[in-house]
């Protein structure tokens, strides 16, 4: 059963995928948007790593349009643009757009530690948004957080 298709299997699974202009099976989509995601991260880091605020914002832009790109692999474009402001999207999809253009405006303007905390504030926001893709991946993250820090 495919995570992605809600337990359809075969080419239903891939009819779910099918507005996209790439014609790829389900794990080379799923590989594709891990790595694309990966590298954004990759590529923001490294300007989050540097002294200079100028190389954050640049890498900061390019790893994080990257990784958000990432979903594309998963629904296609179509269905991305469609799919942010959807009810169930709208508030993770805000969040993520304000911790973006948070970091972009105010890295100029705060130290770097402050800048640092907005950079990580936005890609767990991201990485929020990306595994609502996933049906049943939030219930799953929550429920293993409960289960790390009773707390909760």
């Amino acid at each position: 059963m495919s995570i992605l298709s809600g337990g359809i299997q075969g080419s239903a699974a891939n009819a779910a995928f099918s507005d996209s202009p790439f014609k790829m099976s389900l794990n080379m989509r799923l590989a594709c948007a891990a790595g694309a995601f990966l590298l954004g991260l990759l590529m923001a880091s490294i300007g989050n790593g540097s002294a200079s605020n100028v190389t954050f914002a640049i890498c900061y832009v390019g790893g994080i349009l990257l990784a958000t790109m990432s979903t594309i692999f998963l629904v296609g474009p179509k269905k991305q643009m469609k799919f942010m402001f959807k009810s169930s999207r709208r508030t993770t999809s805000l969040i993520f757009l304000g911790t973006c253009g948070a970091t972009m405006v105010l890295c100029f303007f705060v130290p770097h530690w402050i800048r640092s905390l907005l950079y990580y504030c936005s890609f767990a926001a991201l990485l929020w948004y990306v595994i609502s893709f996933i049906p049943g991946a939030h219930k799953m993250i929550i429920s293993c957080c409960k289960g790390i820090m009773p707390c909760l």
